[in-house]
């Protein structure tokens, strides 16, 4: 669980802090909808890594009801892998278990009081901390934040979305095992 100044922003879109998540209205569902990743306006915490595959092409699909974040992220790297997930899990700032296998992690999400949403995940020892807005007449998602390595190594990030406007999903269709 988040607690104390890391709370303070206003817990968002990943980890909160527990009690202090404050639940947006149904009349607020600015994160609802279906996402695509602008990997010309990303900004990578420690840089392009040579020989590391990187994410080219990302969709997002989230169900935000300020009680629950739903989502569904379809990735195709540079190599040619493509990766499909989908996850759903309570905006209630404690750490819950995302994905499967290898490629789990740990995540949070908490509504913050001021319409954001705080995103905190946690793989390998790796602590992706960031929150995201929507803005421009609710056609844009930027997520932003800070990456720490295991050796304490921090790096900011950015990471810019915009809304598919042919696409208003009702629910996010789950991922077959």
């Amino acid at each position: 669980m988040i607690r104390g100044s890391v709370l303070g922003i206003g817990i968002g879109v990943a980890v909160g802090c527990g009690a202090v998540a404050a639940p947006v209205g149904a009349a607020s569902r600015a994160f609802e909808g279906a996402w695509i990743w602008d990997p010309a306006q990303y900004v990578a915490p420690f840089g392009a890594q040579p020989g590391v595959a990187m994410a080219r092409e990302t969709l997002l699909v989230a169900h935000d009801d300020g009680r629950h974040w739903a989502a569904r992220i379809e990735q195709v790297y540079t190599d040619g892998r493509a990766l499909t997930y989908a996850e759903d899990f309570p905006e209630d700032g404690e750490l819950h278990r995302a994905g499967r296998g290898a490629d789990a992690m740990m995540v949070a999400v908490a509504a913050m009081g001021d319409g954001g949403r705080r995103m905190i995940s946690y793989r390998f020892g790796n602590i992706h901390d960031g929150t995201c807005y929507v803005s421009g007449g609710g056609m844009t998602l930027s997520c932003s934040g800070t990456d720490k390595q295991p050796d304490g190594t921090a790096g900011r990030f950015l990471c810019v979305y915009h809304r598919d406007p042919y696409t208003v999903p009702v629910e996010v269709a789950p991922v077959a095992p």
